[in-house]
């Protein structure tokens, strides 16, 4: 029943509240319900109790869903009400409700309450938003903590919390600062759990990015099982059990904790289907419920936020909850806005739960959230007539409460408003509220997070996110909602199904490749709704800084990070996170636009397997000289030596360089560092790591590291490699190998700490997978070898060089966060020859400053071992420093990245319309050397005098190329890159220049050959 309003507050009135009158505390006990077993269990014979054991595990969440007929008329009154919505932009719709809402300027009232610190004012108010205010209207209203803590006051003590949902952490924030108001001294022992903000495989349509607080706080929380922080897996609440509320292995022999409170303030991703958000929810409401009751004491507290009352779901929910709370009441703070359907269940005095009921919910929760046919929570007979008739009631009456103030948002929608009257009644109702619920400030040693700057940002209205404010899509009407919602289900079946036949079979349909003979037609046949929907509904992009990023670690958080590597708290604290994550599953990254990475994963998923050749930056992809060719002075450079020009030109003082050190696997047979770095003269080595799997004919073959170094040597230039060696990364890996595998025979050869320069490219196929992210997954245990083993090769103030691909994962970020702590800068850079839809990216670290080599050295090396020790669990490690470390750079990083990923969508959708390019195609290379500004690089003087004339039409006109090589039409006439040319007569003086190699033709994209032999 309603409560009278002699109970409610004489200042604010507030009717939005019902209590549950019935109780079903000894529901369990009533034999006509509940029957005994016909056969009793052991531990009950054993204990001499009655047996309901098989009646609870055959009935809770097996039988058959039923409807609440009573609540039909109520619900389709309310569905018309919101249907009449599906037509109007819901911005505009966000910006007239916001107008209307009396209670939005209650934030900037609490806002601007301030404490004062050594004669400065500081913010008086943590993590000030709107849930914090309504949680705080909770408190206050039933007297949360007087129940749970009566002594609170007087004698302080330790209040144990537990939030489920919770972030960006309102709930947190405004639970501390009632503590702290009432006791300074009482202590606050929180933990909370939400979907994880950085998790990749989590949807960022249902994700927040909000991780403000998370991000300081992060071993409060608990992510479960997977690391994803879903709690509608039966596996992440049995995590949570084991490390809070029960004895297991991972409390390390701590007596297991029950907890005074519990909060659970989820919410699911509904905008498709407005009028079905109960039943969306209810697998989630569920999960909350079922992981709250197994981690409460005796006299406990519980807060959950529900919608509207209308299903089986929820009134099976109420009647779990009023079996076990001695009071259950539904309220609507009075910021919880009057239009929506959302209401909190409040729930005081906890009586406990059989464990075979919470045992048998437990198990049904991830059937009930990913099962095709849902069963009901409770069987219909278990609740009884009275209770069922009270929720009715409860439910009719929220329902016409939210009716009521749609009617009059609707009524009100597009007509012109005295903005003034709006203003004074919403400020005078924040003073109103402010002044009941007597909010004051704290002093800053109470506050969560101690340090000033980050209060100070969430007071002043700043986001609460490391990302600040981003764009998001904005689908403005019902349709556009459900035709994205369509779409994003079959790309993510698609993705599962190539992926399923990628396990199977490696073909070729799973990459994608360069190709003469392909059309725009064949690669863009599937992608035309793909490309109209990122061009319709593209979100509002800030301005993006071309060029490269500069990567800055703020004086406080380097230090702070240099110390924790010195003292390898990463061991110590266990900063090593792992999960079981393919590249197929990944949904979403932090460090990027998901809008946009959704736009460009369901274009290469869809689009043709053989992209054409389009621009300059394809011509030099597929006509860029490579393998034994790279030895002929009159071809293209291939597209990595180009690249390695322009990072060259940007960021390399090449004049200090005597050696130079290229480690690789990348099979198109490029080898940038050597083919750059040769032909100005300078001496290096090569490591070349080889794949033990995968397509042989993209694999460099040779039977010996010397017959390589000979090939190697015969590349255009004056330099040599003195030095050349080989490992099988994959092999290490799969035997788990300790990083001194890796290192041991490079700590004994004259290149260690003695290179000037080191070039690491991890990258394994000669093709481009479809998955954005796939080379980025794949390839982590090689990029961790080649770092480990490119610090072991470098001397001090040397320069690293990184072909990266994508930085769109932690593992990534976290790797180039610990690098800047040993070089004086770092800077990532995609070069203007980059073809965008390869996806080429490279981190640039400059000035090698640990002297003693161990910083990141040890911490490469532990994480080495990490990676093998979970490969053995089928896990991979997904992130290696804590938040507050790898977040630091989040907002640069993500506006890097979305230019980076603007840029591929356009040249994706440039490769499916139009014709490809024909003719001419090595002019318009030419042409782009000489824009870059690179040719001197790639021909200095030195070389063109040492190895004579060059036949590329970078040095001649028509007339003077047909004088020299030969010309049709005007164009110069050279080898292809990837044909068998005649083998000139070489000078004596060259002993190490490979013998003539087979005569005939080889097939384009053919490895190096590795011997006489046909």
């Amino acid at each position: 029943m309603a409560t009278g309003a002699s109970e409610k507050p004489a200042a604010l009135h507030n009717e939005k509240r019902f209590v549950f009158q019935g109780s079903l505390n000894r529901l369990l006990s009533d034999v006509k319900r509940v029957p005994p077993s016909a056969t009793p269990c052991a531990k009950c014979t054993q204990r001499k109790r009655a047996c309901i054991c098989t009646t609870v595990n055959t009935a809770v969440g097996r039988a058959p869903v039923y409807e609440l007929t009573e609540l039909a008329e109520t619900r389709a009154i309310l569905s018309e009400l919101r249907d009449s919505l599906n037509g109007v932009d819901i911005e505009k719709w966000s910006v007239h409700t916001r107008l209307l809402d009396h209670t939005s300027l209650v934030i900037k009232q609490v806002c601007e309450l301030t404490t004062v610190v050594n004669g400065r004012r500081e913010p008086g108010v943590e993590l000030a938003t709107n849930a914090w205010l309504k949680f705080y209207d909770i408190l206050e209203s039933y007297k949360v903590l007087d129940t749970l803590k009566p002594d609170l006051a007087t004698e302080g003590g330790v209040l144990r919390s537990f939030h489920i949902s919770e972030c960006p952490g309102g709930f947190i924030a405004s639970l501390n600062h009632a503590l702290k108001q009432r006791n300074s001294l009482a202590e606050l022992a929180w933990q909370a759990t939400s979907l994880n903000p950085y998790h990749e495989a989590n949807s960022h349509r249902e994700c927040l990015a909000e991780d403000i607080l998370y991000r300081e706080t992060s071993n409060n929380w608990l992510n479960g099982a997977d690391e994803s922080g879903n709690i509608m897996r039966t596996a992440n609440i049995e995590y949570i059990w084991d490390r809070i509320s029960r004895p297991s292995r991972f409390n390390k022999g701590k007596a297991p904790v029950l907890v005074d409170l519990v909060t659970a303030d989820g919410s699911v991703d509904c905008q498709a289907d407005p009028n079905n958000q109960e039943a969306l929810t209810a697998p989630l409401k569920l999960a909350e419920v079922v992981c709250a009751l197994g981690l409460m004491r005796v006299g406990a507290a519980f807060v959950l936020k529900m919608f509207t009352l209308f299903e089986e779901s929820s009134l099976s929910i109420v009647a779990l909850l009023s079996m076990c709370f001695k009071s259950v009441e539904v309220y609507k703070p009075h910021l919880s806005k009057s239009n929506g359907a959302e209401v909190y269940v409040v729930c005081l005095g906890f009586n406990g739960i059989t464990s075979v009921l919470l045992c048998a919910l437990c198990k049904i929760v991830t059937e009930y959230a990913t099962g095709k046919e849902r069963r009901a929570i409770l069987p219909r007979e278990w609740v009884p007539s009275s209770f069922r008739a009270e929720f009715v009631e409860c439910a009719k009456m929220f329902a016409q409460l939210q009716c009521r103030s749609l009617r009059s948002a609707l009524g009100q929608y597009l007509q012109v408003a005295d903005t003034n009257v709006f203003y004074k009644r919403k400020r005078d109702f924040a003073q109103q509220f402010v002044g009941q619920f007597k909010i004051t400030a704290i002093t800053s040693d109470c506050r969560i997070v101690k340090y000033m700057s980050f209060s100070d940002s969430t007071i002043k209205g700043h986001p609460t996110s490391s990302l600040c404010n981003v764009p998001k899509r904005t689908l403005p009407n019902l349709d556009a909602r459900r035709a994205y919602g369509r779409s994003y289900e079959e790309l993510q079946a698609r993705r599962e199904e190539l992926h399923q036949q990628y396990r199977t079979k490696k073909d070729s349909s799973h990459y994608l490749t360069l190709s003469e003979d392909a059309t725009c037609a064949d690669f863009g046949r599937n992608i035309e709704d793909a490309l109209r929907f990122s061009a319709e509904f593209r979100p509002e992009y800030p301005e993006l800084k071309a060029g490269p990023l500069s990567l800055d670690l703020d004086q406080r958080l380097l230090t702070e990070l240099r110390a924790d590597l010195l003292n390898q708290l990463y061991v110590k604290d266990s900063w090593f996170v792992a999960a079981s994550m393919h590249p197929h599953e990944v949904r979403m990254s932090h460090f990027v636009c998901n809008d946009l990475l959704f736009d460009v994963t369901r274009i290469r998923t869809f689009c043709g397997e053989r992209a054409p050749v389009k621009t300059a930056m394809d011509v030099l992809c597929i006509d860029g000289a490579v393998g034994e060719a790279m030895s002929d002075i009159n071809l293209l450079p291939n597209a990595g030596t180009v690249d390695f020009a322009l990072i060259a030109k940007r960021f390399l003082d090449l004049g200090r360089y005597k050696a130079y050190l290229e480690i690789t696997c990348n099979p198109s047979q490029q080898f940038p560092a050597v083919s750059f770095l040769k032909r100005h003269g300078i001496a290096g080595s090569l490591i070349y790591g080889f794949a033990s799997s995968g397509d042989s004919s993209a694999t460099i073959h040779f039977e010996s590291s010397y017959e390589l170094q000979v090939i190697v040597n015969s590349f255009v230039g004056e330099g040599k490699v003195g030095l050349c060696l080989d490992f099988n990364y994959d092999d290490h890996y799969a035997r788990g190998e300790g990083y001194r595998s890796l290192t041991t025979s490079l700590n004994d050869s004259p290149i260690r700490r003695s290179c000037d320069v080191v070039f690491c490219d991890s990258r394994r196929s000669a093709s481009y997978h479809r998955e954005v992210l796939f080379d980025e997954f794949k390839t982590k245990h090689v990029v961790v070898a080649q770092l480990l083993q490119a610090l072991n090769c470098l001397a001090p103030d040397g320069d690293l060089v990184i072909g990266a691909g994508t930085l769109l994962t932690r593992f990534s970020v976290c790797l180039v966060t610990a690098l800047r702590t040993v070089f004086d800068e770092v800077h990532l850079y995609s070069p203007e020859s980059v073809a965008p839809w390869t996806q080429r990216c490279y981190v640039i670290c400059l000035r090698y400053n640990d002297r003693d080599n161990s910083l990141c050295r040890y911490y490469l090396q532990c994480l080495w071992n990490a990676i093998c020790l979970h490969k053995k669990a089928g896990e991979e490690v997904v992130q290696t420093l804590r938040p507050q470390h790898f977040t630091h750079f989040a907002r640069q990083l993500w506006e890097f990245n979305t230019r980076l990923m603007l840029t591929q969508l356009e040249d994706l959708a440039l490769h499916a319309r139009g014709d490809a390019l024909s003719t001419n195609r090595e002019q318009s290379a030419v042409e782009l050397l000489r824009e870059l500004g690179v040719v001197d690089l790639l021909f200095p003087p030195r070389l063109l005098q040492a190895q004579g004339p060059c036949r590329l039409p970078l040095f001649q006109n028509g007339a003077e190329g047909s004088a020299a090589g030969g010309s049709v039409d005007g164009q110069v006439q050279t080898p292809r890159a990837n044909a068998k040319r005649p083998r000139e007569k070489e000078p004596e003086v060259l002993p190490s220049t490979p013998p003539e190699s087979p005569g005939g033709e080889e097939e384009a994209g053919s490895p190096i050959w590795s011997s006489d032999e046909n």
